[in-house]
């Protein structure tokens, strides 16, 4: 935050002799104390005055009147709009919470325009979404204020193919976005032939700066486009945006493996050999970073991630404010929901914080703006002298964080292995804390050797198998690599957690799967919880990579769904009817295939959370009233929730289920890599204050 200077009265007044003439006549001369002799020789008292106080007192000189500094400026703001598909598709009015907040202080914040990131909607081929996404930018429009668009992968009806391979009839994106109604914006200077590529102008602080907003998969006719705007106006400062360019690992931005967009020829082609581009901004990836590489002129290239779809709600409203100021040579980014504060106070959650503060999500960047625009254009001016304000300061006053009331973990420690709710109709109870006598980091020992008691009482213990082929896969488990830990989350009044190692194939490396299974005959396998249920699984995903540990399996019920009674669908026939996993995007998935697949337009329902965060113990409860299922992680319910199956769908002629593993056409498969505290099965639907990360109540 910038800080106006200080500044005396005296020190104003002296700016103008009149004023400081005044100031005499009416007070002490400047720089005076209260002992300094009168200003002149009238009378200290005139008609109607008070009596003169007694001797020896002085006159308390008049409080100085408080001066109005005016505020003054030396940047602009830009927000940005990072993937706002799960709003289309979930809720609108969350975002158009984000395009009523620039409409009502863009003016006030001297906004030139907005960037929006791609992924507009989240299914292309949902012309719902696509109004709800309209109806959020008619927002901007209306209030007359520029905006930039461009199609992300969401955006398009097919994600492998460049964007000059598009057949234009098949694309929604052009139908809602056509240059008729983008040429609108004041800032937009043109369209490439595609229609999913523009570039815009903007004069900001009297210097004129260009955009350039280009789609997923950019071909390199696109790329030649982009390169012929760039020379075509050769003096201008530039912006990229586009959907995918860097990503995110170990809180660090970096280069993405797999460059489904094709940044990287994005950066080869365009960004490194134009000395203009001096920053990028992309969506697409989970979370947020940023990073300072260099040209191939040497030149400081600002690289900028923002992508919140996968917090609560689909982003909570966060959206992104940049300040450039051009005397202090910063740019600095404030990061805050739009949504949040018209959330009624009931309905919040404790991680409903209405301002991400610090890095990586805010944060301040510094570019001598004039040194690293000199090459292209020498002429570019910067303000003389720093605004005494700044815009970023003026936005945290309007969210008005400090007055914000945010709820506290309702959750507490236990206070000991036995401070849990305990529920008459678990079906199966399974802890997993140490024996006596066997150490931290000793395995876990197959069959009855290492087996882990219901704690229902209700039969159903888990017992570990080491198998090292399935149909002929191999299977390379070892006994070393299913181990007892002390670590569990801190609500669990468990205290203690097995860890496994798991992994697919991959460069000629076998599978890996660790796992349990409960074991035949066990009441549990032949149970379908048509009454409704609730699942609870307190886990651990670590060192998690989509080439390795996608689909991973915590909790598999081994029926197929083809052995479901009354199926009658063709996808996946030979998969699990029942598992809660890890997404290839480590979403927590819950799938199942239910009782009345026989009279479902659906082969199964499934909830997805957001992205789990890694190496953090997370409680995942999936509680189902017999019609609707809702997902909760650690205690906040996901967006993306299911309704319309009945129970779980298991032969009847009973199944084992599995912890740690799956199957795929009968093959043992997709094997869990962490640490896995707690799982119960619940008989009913239960609320929050029955959860195993709650306490009992008091008598």
């Amino acid at each position: 935050m910038h800080g106006a200077p200080t500044l005396s009265l005296c020190s104003i007044a002296m700016k103008n002799l009149f004023c400081c003439v005044l100031l005499a006549c009416a007070l002490t001369a400047c720089g005076g104390s209260d002992d300094d002799a009168p200003v002149s020789d009238l009378p200290t008292t005139q008609p109607g005055d008070p009596a003169t106080p007694p001797t020896g007192e002085e006159t308390p000189a008049e409080p100085e009147a408080p001066v109005d500094v005016p505020k003054t400026y030396s940047s602009f703001v830009l927000p940005v709009l990072p993937d706002t598909q799960f709003y289309s598709r979930y809720n609108r009015n969350i975002f158009i919470s984000q395009t009523q907040w620039i409409a009502d202080h863009a003016t006030q914040l001297q906004v030139p325009m907005v960037l929006h990131l791609g992924d507009i909607v989240d299914q292309a081929g949902q012309n719902a979404e696509w109004v709800g996404a309209d109806a959020a930018l008619k927002v901007l429009e209306d209030a007359k204020i520029s905006y930039s668009i461009l199609p992300g992968n969401h955006d398009t009806s097919n994600w492998n193919q460049w964007d000059d391979q598009r057949t234009p009839a098949n694309e929604p994106y052009l139908t809602w976005f056509p240059r008729s109604r983008q040429e609108t914006s004041a800032t937009f200077g043109g369209m490439d032939s595609t229609g999913y590529n523009t570039w815009h102008t903007f004069t900001a602080q009297g210097q004129k700066f260009l955009v350039l907003a280009l789609s997923w998969k950019p071909s390199a006719q696109t790329r030649a486009w982009a390169n012929q705007v760039l020379a075509d106006n050769p003096t201008l400062p530039t912006i990229l945006t586009t959907h995918q360019l860097i990503t995110i690992q170990d809180g660090n931005a970096i280069d993405p493996a797999d460059d489904a967009g094709s940044g990287a020829a994005l950066w080869n082609d365009v960004i490194a050999p134009n000395p203009q581009i001096f920053l990028t901004i992309n969506g697409h990836y989970h979370g947020a970073a940023h990073r300072v590489q260099q040209n191939n002129a040497g030149l400081d290239v600002i690289q900028v991630l923002a992508d919140y779809q996968m917090d609560t709600d689909g982003g909570n409203g966060y959206l992104r404010l940049m300040e450039f100021d051009l005397a202090r040579n910063t740019i600095e980014t404030y990061t805050f929901s739009s949504w949040l504060r018209s959330k009624p106070e009931a309905e919040r959650s404790y991680i409903d914080e209405i301002e991400l503060a610090d890095a990586p999500d805010s944060f301040t960047v510094n570019m001598d703006f004039k040194a690293r625009f000199s090459g292209f254009n020498p002429d570019f001016a910067v303000p003389e002298t720093a605004g005494n304000a700044s815009y970023i300061a003026d936005a945290k006053a309007l969210v008005d964080a400090a007055n914000y009331v945010l709820p506290a973990d309702p959750r507490k420690p236990a206070a000991d292995d036995d401070d849990y709710v305990k529920v008459p109709e678990t079906s199966a109870h399974w802890r997993f804390v140490r024996p006596s006598g066997v150490a931290a980091g000793d395995p876990v020992q197959p069959d009855a050797a290492g087996e882990i008691p219901d704690a229902s009482g209700k039969g159903n213990p888990l017992q570990r198998q080491i198998v090292t082929a399935s149909n002929g896969v191999t299977n390379n488990a070892q006994l070393n690599q299913m181990v007892w830990s002390d670590s569990h989350h801190p609500f669990s009044a468990a205290k203690g957690s097995i860890c496994m190692e798991g992994t697919r194939e991959l460069n000629g490396d076998p599978r890996i799967v660790n796992f349990l299974q409960t074991l035949g005959g066990a009441p549990l396998n032949t149970e379908t919880f048509t009454g409704g249920y609730t699942v609870e699984a307190i886990v651990r995903v670590d060192g998690f990579t989509e080439a390795r540990h996608r689909w991973a399996k915590i909790l598999a019920q081994t029926t197929r769904r083809n052995q479901v009674p009354g199926w009658r669908h063709n996808e996946e026939p030979d998969g699990s009817s029942v598992i809660l996993g890890i997404s290839s995007l480590k979403e927590a998935q819950w799938e199942v295939v239910p009782n009345n697949t026989a009279t479902v337009n659906q082969a199964h329902f499934t909830n997805w959370s957001h992205e789990l965060p890694g190496e953090t113990w997370q409680h995942i409860a999936v509680v189902s009233d017999g019609l609707n299922t809702d997902m909760y992680v650690e205690g906040v319910k996901v967006l993306r929730n299911a309704s319309g199956g009945i129970g779980m769908g298991v032969d009847p002629a009973g199944r084992a289920w599995r912890v740690g593993a799956g199957t795929s056409g009968g093959t043992l498969h997709y094997g869990f890599n962490g640490c896995i505290n707690e799982i119960r099965l619940v008989a009913k639907a239960l609320p929050p204050a029955q959860w195993l990360t709650a306490r009992p109540a008091q008598p």
